[in-house]
């Protein structure tokens, strides 16, 4: 399964985050690095307070406590916004949005 090759050169770790998730959020991640903004964690796993993994996110700022969900994980959005995370779905929500998101809290 090759990862088609982005039109603009990229940080070696935006790369490997295109190696790592699914193409629905492949447009986004290309987004987010064209505006250089700081790289999410791929398959980021949400903790609860027993230490075991409540919910799980496609893309995951952990210090920004932003998410992002591929559409078929969306029953997890509940989990994340009651520990106070900010949710996007991907595909649906627009990437200028989320990079807008993750912006806001961008120093």
């Amino acid at each position: 399964n090759a990862v088609a090759e982005p039109a603009v050169q990229l940080d070696p770790a935006w790369t490997e985050l295109l190696s790592l998730t699914d193409p629905a959020v492949h447009d986004l991640l290309a987004e987010l690095a064209a505006r250089h903004l700081p790289t999410p964690e791929a398959g980021f796993e949400l903790m609860g307070t027993s230490g075991t993994i409540v919910a799980s996110a496609e893309l995951g700022w952990e210090a920004r406590r932003i998410a992002v969900l591929l559409d078929s994980a969306s029953s997890d959005t509940k989990a994340f916004n009651e520990a106070g995370w900010t949710v996007f779905i991907s595909p649906g929500d627009e990437p200028a949005a989320i990079a807008a998101a993750i912006q806001s809290f961008h120093s």
